[in-house]
């Protein structure tokens, strides 16, 4: 089991009444072979303040436990506004196109793209050695030049996630060869049991 909750809770910010952040739980094929598909969106979590995950954090864990899913949340915050936007865009989108079935899940959809200003990217490391971790965080640094670049390690179930603010990729890339991929607007873990 990972619970990452006191690593992440700290990070989640509402100094903006616009802000919110973005929370799902996900079943995976990687978790549970008899999924049809990749992964199966089992319930989502719009977490506007300060007290929204504290408050809904022992029925998140009681659904992934039930469900083998993981509780994933993009620590980029979103925002109320655009994201409203970003809906009716979308639906208008869809009902041109007749298809009507996909209205329903068009916040979701909205909730996935970035709206805030705030960007931190993941590295994803498959490795449970520190080492490899501290490797990482080295390099970033350098190219960043900035220690301060750095927001949080983050343990998954076969490695870290390493929250990192925005970097050259190009230079990134070359150092490491491609052995790590990097998300930019992508969820980490929360909790999976």
């Amino acid at each position: 089991m990972i619970d990452n909750y006191s690593l992440i809770d700290p990070l989640l910010t509402f100094e903006n009444p616009d802000t919110f952040y973005f929370c799902q739980i996900i079943r995976r094929r990687k978790d549970n072979n008899d999924l049809k598909y990749d992964n199966r969106l089992i319930k989502s979590y719009y977490l506007c303040n300060c007290d929204s995950l504290s408050s809904n954090w022992e029925e998140m864990k009681e659904i992934a436990n039930l469900f083998q899913a993981r509780v994933m949340i993009n620590i980029n915050h979103r925002s109320l506004k655009k994201t409203a936007l970003y809906t009716m865009e979308i639906i208008s989108s869809q009902l041109s196109c007749d298809n009507y079935h996909g209205v329903r899940s068009a916040y979701n959809s909205a909730c996935g793209r970035p709206s805030g200003d705030d960007k931190s990217w993941i590295i994803d490391i498959d490795s449970r050695d520190y080492n490899v971790v501290k490797g990482v965080i080295d390099i970033v640094n350098e190219i960043r030049r900035d220690p301060k670049g750095i927001i949080k390690v983050i343990p998954s179930k076969s490695g870290y996630h390493v929250l990192t603010l925005p970097f050259n990729m190009k230079i990134f890339s070359h150092i490491t060869d491609n052995k790590f991929d990097v998300h930019k607007n992508n969820p980490t873990n929360l909790y999976i049991p």
